[in-house]
């Protein structure tokens, strides 16, 4: 049989076959306890890993069955986190983005970043800095990619602004 690679809680495709004439009946075994009598079929894994399914087939001619059982890779999800400075001061306010992203099973280097400042501006630096030009509440958004294409979101409201203070002499 054939499965799909696919990242967790996606749905992974399953395809079964047999070069025997007279297969009629199929079952699919999950690592979970749950089955299908679909030759082809699709589950979903709530987690990355590598999953032991099952495949049987059967010929209700002479109830013989065949079955067969493979790992099948199902890619892990990244965890999309970061944390931002508590306020800034106005005029020409940088804020600082502390990326905080994991994943499962690889190195955060192993993955590639999308940030949305919520003012149009955008980055792709794994840790980043932008600069508001005014006051406001802007969502600010990370988007963390692993090498197989997963990807996870955070999202936060940056609106701490402060003036900055006036010296005179």
């Amino acid at each position: 049989f054939t499965a799909t690679p696919v990242c967790a809680m996606d749905c992974a495709l399953f395809t079964g076959s047999s070069p025997d004439a007279g297969v009629d009946g199929y079952k699919w075994t999950f690592p979970d306890g749950s089955t299908d009598v679909n030759i082809q079929t699709k589950k979903a894994f709530d987690t990355g890993g590598i999953y032991a399914v099952n495949f049987q087939v059967s010929r209700s001619l002479d109830a013989c069955l065949g079955d067969t059982t493979k790992m099948v890779p199902i890619h892990y999800l990244p965890d999309a986190a970061f944390i931002m400075a508590n306020v800034v001061c106005m005029p020409g306010g940088q804020v600082n983005f502390t990326n905080q992203s994991t994943i499962t099973g690889n190195t955060p280097a192993s993955m590639t970043y999308a940030w949305q400042f919520g003012d149009g501006g955008t980055s792709t630096d794994a840790t980043t800095s932008h600069v508001y030009t005014s006051k406001g509440s802007y969502p600010v958004r990370l988007i963390a990619e692993s090498q197989q294409g997963c990807h996870d979101t955070a999202s936060l409201v940056f609106d701490a602004f402060s003036d900055k203070p006036v010296a005179r002499f």
